[in-house]
């Protein structure tokens, strides 16, 4: 594949398709490096192009170089403020819990700035962090929300029904918002019990 890059890329040194490619390639060798710098070559040569941002943004960040991933994804908000986009920079910092005053506004703007055919994936991607963070009435009502306005919504696409999508998203929220508690309340009369007979061993 980086022999193929390379034969269009001597024909044609601007086609940005080639140059993803045999960055791709060179991952897949474990030659980082050398994909690091043809990702950067792209940037260079088409700076309104989103996949080489995003592509050395995920390079950056298996590396370990979060400061310089993290400029990389909200550099991709920039080249290409949509949906995709905001949700890579939120899902990005979504690993750390301490930026989770930033990271929620990030999901809801990718949630605003959802096309009609994105917005379910856009209530469920943010309906999934809510719950990560067990906020799960907030989910639950990010869930019904999108019921409503996705029905609503005169462009849906009549081969699946979106409604049906997130009504099954949100039937599975309950199940497992039921079994939590419900393991909730295992823990704690495990501990109460616990707590009695330690204080029947102290008084025998």
């Amino acid at each position: 594949a980086v022999k193929r890059a390379d034969e269009v890329l001597a024909e044609a040194p601007d086609r940005i398709p080639a140059s993803l490619l045999k960055g791709r390639a060179l991952q897949s060798l474990q030659r980082v490096e050398d994909a690091r710098l043809v990702y950067e070559e792209a940037m260079q040569k088409a700076p309104t192009d989103p996949g080489p941002v995003l592509l050395l943004a995920t390079l950056e960040r298996e590396r370990g170089d979060a400061k310089r991933a993290e400029e990389l994804f909200r550099k991709l908000t920039e080249v290409q403020p949509g949906f995709a986009s905001f949700v890579a920079l939120a899902g990005f910092l979504a690993a750390d819990r301490t930026r989770d005053a930033e990271t929620e506004p990030l999901y809801r703007s990718a949630l605003e700035k959802a096309e009609a055919k994105e917005k379910v994936a856009a209530f469920v991607t943010l309906a999934n962090f809510l719950y990560s963070r067990e906020r799960y009435a907030d989910a639950e009502a990010t869930l019904e929300r999108g019921i409503d306005e996705v029905h609503d919504a005169e462009d849906t696409d009549q081969q699946h029904d979106p409604p049906a999508v997130l009504l099954a998203v949100l039937h599975g929220a309950h199940d497992v918002r039921g079994a939590v508690h419900q393991d909730r309340r295992r823990e704690e009369h495990r501990e109460h019990k616990q707590g009695d007979s330690g204080a029947h061993e102290r008084e025998d």
